[in-house]
């Protein structure tokens, strides 16, 4: 799958460590990061403003409901960074097949696992 072009969710994104250096080298692609913590997700948008990225948004709250209207197949690449390993067997539970259905046909989800 070429990656320019491509559109990109980070779920759990704290302060935009990933995302940003992305956008910045990938202008034709579009950037998604969630996170719940506000602050972090200030941080990050002040990052993304910072560097002018225009193809970058960032939205803070629970990503279940935040995506819950985006459209099956909207995700060419999905990166779960640590964050599989620091939240509840419930979420646990619904994030790989949120990941499933947000991703495009030949999507990949990166999912790091700390154990």
């Amino acid at each position: 799958m070429a990656v320019a072009g491509s559109r990109v969710l980070e779920l759990g994104c704290g302060t935009g460590g990933n995302l940003p250096p992305m956008a910045a080298t990938l202008p034709g692609s579009q950037f998604t990061g969630t996170d719940m913590s506000e602050r972090q997700i200030e941080m990050a948008r002040e990052l993304a403003e910072g560097g002018r990225l225009r193809n970058i948004e960032f939205l803070a709250g629970d990503a279940l409901p935040l995506l819950a209207d985006t459209a099956d197949g909207s995700f060419d690449y999905i990166i779960l960074h640590g964050l599989y390993s620091w939240v509840p067997l419930q979420v646990q539970s619904a994030l790989l097949p949120l990941c499933g259905g947000l991703l495009s046909e030949a999507g990949i989800a990166y999912v790091s696992y700390n154990t």
